[in-house]
């Protein structure tokens, strides 16, 4: 019965004297080893094993036989061809009748198959099938050891968290192929930028995490992350190549360092993911290093969100209009609509401090056309009431612009409030013109097809050059009050805005220039044949009652 189980098992077996040599073996070793039996034969039994594994490994499998009489577990194997192979190995020690060592026998299987599989399952659990990342499981589980370790040995851990800045419209345009390529490379790009002791992981969507061998003092650790932080931003000057076209993003990093800004990981994380929201905040395509006080803000901001996603269901957005005049400050030409947030507690809040949150949020979109819908139910109200207001404008972002649906949008409004088309202005801004030359063309052919008129704000401050102006179905050029500031004693802005008239006059497009404040200003203008002015000398955005309340009845405007 052995004899029979020995030759037909499909387990390998070796049987070995008590000093190890090999005096039988079965056909399932020549099948998994490689080996002829014959070759074998009065050897080591060593000699099927990996040389690293050789010393350490087998002391401990022979003190254990030598104590309980059985071995069990994974080894390393090597074939007659040199390959090396997973293999669970099971040996026993067998005794005579006088109960001396008598010989092993060891039984041993090829587990490369399951192994490769549980390298799989691993895999899938532990790293992400994109980037090929340790995704957050993984990454929590390694800071978690790292922040024991650094606790045991007073070391300092760096953790930083990144993300990207600007790859959503990229995704949204692009299609999420072209994304996922980004996110792939932008894994490279982070993985040159650190050791191989270091870990990269991917928390999702556009955000990584980094986290840094520990070091010895506090002072190596602030050295070691900026090194790291810069050489991150320096990598993404190179442009990303996506379809043929060059992209451009930027970064914003946040660091937290245990112990001082946190020993648990919740808190590390928490904190850390505090600094990146601050980097934001700072502008983008930087870094910075979590401080106490960041928290506070972080709170504030994160009521600031809750708050505006109720916001326009709670009926707290209105709009301020600023009024537009002729270029000789006499005859009122219409009125832009400023978006403004009263809040129950806060009261009315600047539109700079909510109006990027709306952005993040995904919100612009529908508080834009809420904008766009009530200027023009406004205007219209206006005009029954006698109000001469010829027109509103209306800023545009960039994501109604592109998101494809702005002209039904618009022609809807339209329809409902029964306003002509020809009294409502959208403002756009340079850059959103020149993101994405023919597309923006298009959308500006349709939105002119229905009879709007288009112009083009802040001009002089982007990039558009004056073959794209000539290509464009624009109306208006406004010039940046960046420009208006230095009037009329700044030569070079007046040289600009000289400049800005003569080019848009001879392209048919009439000028309005922002920010007029003072007499001195508007006479500059006024000379230079501007075709309209808007700013503080007039009037600043005011509700509409008292727009009404101002304007309702005169033709003229007299400055005082």
């Amino acid at each position: 019965m052995a004899a029979t189980v020995f030759e037909h098992s499909t387990s390998a077996i070796l049987i070995t004297d008590p000093a190890g040599y090999i005096v039988q073996a079965n056909e399932a070793f020549t099948r998994v080893s490689g080996y002829e039996v014959a070759q074998v034969l009065d050897q080591l039994q060593g000699m099927l094993t990996v040389e690293a594994e050789q010393e350490t490994r087998l002391r401990h499998i022979l003190r254990q036989l030598n104590g309980q009489g059985t071995w069990e577990g994974e080894i390393r194997l090597k074939r007659r061809n040199g390959e090396h192979y997973p293999a669970w190995v099971g040996i026993t020690a067998v005794l005579d009748d006088e109960g001396d060592l008598a010989s092993y026998v060891c039984f041993f299987s090829d587990i490369s198959e399951r192994k490769a599989s549980e390298d799989r399952i691993h895999r899938l659990a532990y790293y992400g099938a994109l980037t090929h990342l340790p995704n957050r499981t993984l990454f929590q589980d390694r800071l978690h050891s790292a922040l024991q370790h650094a606790e045991r040995q007073q070391a300092w851990v760096v953790l930083m968290f990144l993300d990207l800045d600007r790859f959503k419209p990229i995704n949204d345009s692009l299609g999420h192929a072209a994304g996922d390529r980004m996110l792939q490379e932008m894994a490279t790009r982070l993985l040159a930028c650190v050791s191989v002791d270091d870990t990269v992981a991917r928390m999702g969507g556009d955000e990584f995490t980094l986290l840094l061998e520990p070091d010895e003092t506090r002072e190596a650790a602030l050295s070691r992350a900026i090194h790291v932080a810069e050489r991150i931003l320096t990598s993404l000057i190179t442009p990303f190549v996506l379809e043929g076209r060059e992209f451009f993003v930027t970064a914003s990093i946040g660091i937290a360092l245990s112990p001082q800004d946190g020993k648990e990981l919740s808190q590390l994380m928490k904190n850390a993911d505090t600094a990146m929201y601050h980097a934001k905040e700072r502008g983008k395509n930087n870094f910075q290093f979590y401080q106490a006080d960041m928290n506070a803000t972080a709170l504030e901001r994160l009521e600031l969100e809750s708050d505006l996603r109720h916001a326009l269901e709670q009926k707290e957005f209105t709009l301020f209009y600023q009024p537009q005049f002729s270029g000789d400050g006499k005859r009122l030409t219409g009125a832009e609509a400023l978006l403004r947030w009263r809040h129950p507690r806060r009261g009315l809040v600047p539109p700079n401090d909510f109006i990027p949150v709306l952005e993040e949020l995904g919100l612009v979109v529908e508080v834009g056309d809420w904008v766009l819908a009530e200027a023009c139910r406004q205007l219209k109200h206006w005009h029954q009431e006698r109000v001469r207001v010829p027109k509103v404008s209306v800023n545009i972002s960039a994501r109604q612009f592109s998101d494809g649906q702005l002209g039904k949008r618009i022609a809807h409004i339209l329809e409902q409030t029964g306003l002509s088309p020809a009294c409502l202005e959208l403002e756009l801004t340079e850059s959103i013109l020149m993101r994405e030359v023919n597309e923006a063309m298009q959308i500006l052919d349709g939105l002119k097809n229905l009879g709007l008129s288009i112009a083009v704000d802040d001009f002089g401050t982007g990039y558009s050059s004056l073959n794209y102006l000539k290509q464009f179905p624009i109306d208006v050029l406004k010039i940046d009050r960046t420009f208006v500031d230095g009037l009329p004693s700044g030569e070079q802005d007046a040289q600009i805005a000289r400049a800005i008239i003569a080019m848009a006059h001879s392209l048919n497009l009439s000028v309005i220039a922002e920010g007029v404040e003072t007499h001195e200003q508007l006479e500059f203008l006024r000379e230079h044949d501007c075709d309209e002015v808007q700013g503080y000398l007039f009037g600043r955005p005011m509700p509409p009652a008292q727009f009404e309340a101002q304007f309702s009845n005169d033709a003229l405007f007299m400055l005082d």
